[in-house]
């Protein structure tokens, strides 16, 4: 038997509990890493934003069912914070983030593979909506 980490759909109380992971996790990573609970917590809104906006994407062009998108979703973003958080208590916040980047990135196409989405599509989702997103809301929260 698999783990449930990758049978969705997730209960309600699994969903819960993976968004207050990813939400804890990224303001955890901040602090720790020395930015403080304040650019945690402008981090958390910049990346929440960002993941609605491409697992939306995602639902839309993978024509899977919704919560499929959304629990691997939700699943990335556990894989991602804990590669974050330990790359802080490692002293290496750039290389975790790049680290945590490429490894949601890899479980995603992975999953979506699986249920016959491309992996290049996956990919290019990733990289041009999420992190796109991102980039584009940084400065509406950050001073540059």
């Amino acid at each position: 038997m698999k783990p449930a980490m990758f049978n969705p759909p997730y209960t309600i109380a699994t969903r819960a509990a993976f968004a207050l992971i990813a939400v804890a996790g990224t303001i955890l990573f901040a602090i720790v890493s020395g930015a403080g609970q304040e650019s945690g917590i402008k981090l958390a809104w910049i990346t929440g934003i960002s993941w609605i906006i491409f697992g939306t994407c995602l639902v839309r062009w993978s024509r899977l069912p919704f919560w499929h998108c959304i629990d691997f979703c939700l699943a990335a973003m556990v894989i991602g914070e804990i590669i974050l958080i330990l790359s802080a208590l490692l002293a290496l916040p750039g290389p975790g983030i790049v680290a945590a980047n490429l490894a949601m990135a890899a479980f995603l196409a992975d999953r979506f593979l699986k249920r016959g989405f491309p992996v290049w599509k996956t990919c290019t989702l990733w990289f041009a909506v999420l992190n796109g997103i991102a980039l584009i809301l940084t400065p509406f929260f950050y001073e540059l």
